[in-house]
């Protein structure tokens, strides 16, 4: 970062300017009505505004989010930056027993949608997990077409499933989170996508 570059601090709601590093690596910046001092980096963004990027790597809350998938901050800003295109929702989007599933990841990649679910109780069961199919998965990833759009009260905007394109079957649950990731990215069509 050269000396001039406007900053903001995050915490104090701020836009001052960066001077310089300090000799332990953190920014030096001036902010109106303060003298210029020393500030911890995850404080310390570029731009103006509380989306602004980051001036060294990755936030805490990014590096904790990259350790939790299993990959390096290189494939973490890779994967981010595809993601401008991909509509994350907290609604299980497929299976008639959804809603007594534990598990459940639903993102919208430009033109299909990608459903994961798993850890099925269902009702008046035990609590041990019943598989989702005749192969004893506990775990599926389907990619369906989109065919329209929730528009009862809830206004969640889900997509609702077409036709379906590809299962995917998992048994645990760090499986079923990469290969949610996996068929995300295989299906993003975005340039640098794969």
């Amino acid at each position: 970062m050269k000396p001039g570059t406007t900053v903001y601090h995050t915490r104090l709601k701020l836009v001052g300017m960066f001077i310089r590093t300090a000799k332990n690596g953190n920014p030096v910046c001036q902010f109106p009505n303060r003298k210029a001092t020393t500030y911890c980096r995850k404080n310390i963004v570029v731009g103006t505004g509380p989306r602004a990027k980051p001036v060294h790597g990755l936030t805490p809350t990014e590096r904790a989010h990259a350790n939790l998938l299993g990959i390096d901050k290189a494939e973490y800003k890779r994967i981010t930056q595809r993601q401008a295109n991909w509509k994350w929702f907290g609604n299980p989007a497929h299976f008639i027993d959804r809603r007594n599933c534990s598990f459940h990841m639903t993102t919208q990649v430009g033109k299909h949608l990608i459903s994961t679910l798993g850890e099925w109780i269902p009702k008046g069961q035990p609590h041990d997990y019943e598989p989702l199919g005749s192969n004893g998965r506990i775990y599926e990833t389907i990619v369906f077409t989109i065919d329209g759009y929730c528009d009862c009260d809830c206004r969640c905007g889900l997509p609702l499933p077409g036709e379906e394109i590809e299962c995917r079957n998992y048994m645990t649950a760090r499986e079923a989170n990469e290969g949610h990731l996996q068929t995300c990215k295989d299906y993003d069509t975005t340039p640098g996508g794969e």
